[in-house]
């Protein structure tokens, strides 16, 4: 299913080159930066697990496509199983759930986004937060996601968090998410700069490549 993915998003082309900013990713590096819609948090949760950042209310189907968002997914999970560390605990994902339009959900890339984080990566996923829900997301399009998951095993691991940001907050501490180890923009005390995680990216991948 990995390869499938990868096949898929990046092409025949592209599909089997290291999957590095400078290979694979090369033509997605500025679209990953501007988007800002996926993150690699610099930090573990309380478990030691990777916590992936997606921002919904940054999608824009006019710019960006699901693909994209797949490829840009596909590289930070590369960027976490080179982490001997992280391969066991595996991985969170924390979902900003605040959307201004039904545009910013369609139903395929429901689908297809939790197919592949439920088995597409040689890595598992251990429990997905959506917070902050917007009412068109909790009433209209959370139910319908629910019914598009594949497995009972991952509608287990998916949890609604709503309320206040304070309200927020604590339901993460409970999930070992305390306030240290969530994104400003959330009211934790990660702040995020994807501008500079790319730029690191690129000077360890280039002095990886020269060994």
């Amino acid at each position: 299913l990995y390869w499938q993915y990868r096949l898929d998003t990046f092409g025949e082309n592209r599909c089997f080159e290291p999957m590095t900013l400078a290979g694979a990713m090369r033509d997605e590096v500025m679209n990953m930066a501007k988007s800002r819609v996926l993150q690699l948090l610099p930090n573990t949760d309380a478990a030691g697990r990777a916590i992936i950042y997606f921002r919904m209310s940054n999608r824009d189907w006019s710019r960006y496509s699901l693909k994209q968002e797949v490829m840009w997914l596909l590289y930070l999970l590369e960027v976490v199983v080179q982490q001997k560390s992280l391969r066991s605990p595996g991985f969170v994902v924390i979902v900003d759930g605040r959307i201004t339009t039904r545009r910013q959900y369609a139903r395929r890339s429901s689908q297809y986004m939790l197919r592949a984080l439920e088995g597409a990566f040689p890595i598992r996923m251990r429990s997905l937060h959506v917070c902050n829900a917007s009412p068109i997301l909790t009433y209209l399009i959370w139910p319908v996601i629910q019914r598009l998951m594949p497995t009972k095993n991952i509608r287990l691991r998916c949890k609604l968090h709503g309320g206040s940001v304070e309200e927020v907050l604590r339901s993460l501490t409970e999930f070992n998410l305390p306030r240290n180890r969530v994104p400003s923009d959330m009211g934790g005390s990660v702040v995020l700069d994807i501008n500079q995680f790319l730029i690191d990216r690129i000077s360890l991948e280039a002095s990886n490549s020269s060994l």
